[in-house]
């Protein structure tokens, strides 16, 4: 059985680097993109005041301070990037499900807080590997930081005026129905 997708055409693994970072850089800056605009207006929507979405934008960004290093140290320790990226990955999955039962200000922060924590390594660590992978592999890294960057700019720009559309159609659906 062939584990990798390169061995299989017999291409060598530069061939796939390059492709696969720009997927990763795409889907997690994409994302990023996307969920900006909506933040906000989500945590308006589960009742928090505009002071309360300040403080747990605020407790978020304080908490990335420490996190990002924290999950660099850890991969460096265990020797393993991949596995930390993944396991920050899939716990930032999990806990951003955990908005959708939550209510109350200090659930929703804690919930923001939890989140920023897991995400914070994220970037630092895919930075990490894709400058490692572009040495060995001969790329430039540039392109896949740079695909990242387009793939926030889409993400908001699709999502900033659905984000209003989707405000207003709330405010609409609350005057109907209170």
């Amino acid at each position: 059985m062939v584990d990798r997708p390169h061995r299989m055409f017999g291409l060598e693994p530069s061939v796939w680097a390059l492709p696969r970072f720009l997927a990763l850089y795409g889907v997690l800056f994409l994302a990023f993109g996307v969920s900006s605009p909506f933040l906000s207006a989500f945590l308006a929507a589960k009742g928090m005041s505009s002071e309360a979405i300040g403080l747990a934008l605020a407790a978020g960004t304080a908490v990335r301070i420490l996190a990002g290093p924290a999950g660099g140290h850890a991969a460096d320790l265990l020797r393993a990037p991949r596995a930390v990226f993944a396991v920050c990955a899939g716990c930032a999955v999990f806990i951003a499900c955990l908005y959708i039962p939550a209510g109350g200000t200090l659930p929703l922060v804690l919930v923001s807080i939890m989140l920023a924590a897991v995400l914070a390594p994220l970037v630092p660590l895919a930075d990490a590997l894709a400058l490692a992978s572009a040495r060995a592999d001969h790329f430039a890294y540039g392109w896949v930081r740079g695909a990242g960057s387009a793939a926030f700019i889409l993400g908001t720009l699709v999502s900033g005026p659905t984000s209003t559309v989707w405000r207003k159609k709330r405010k609409f659906i609350s005057t109907l129905v209170f």
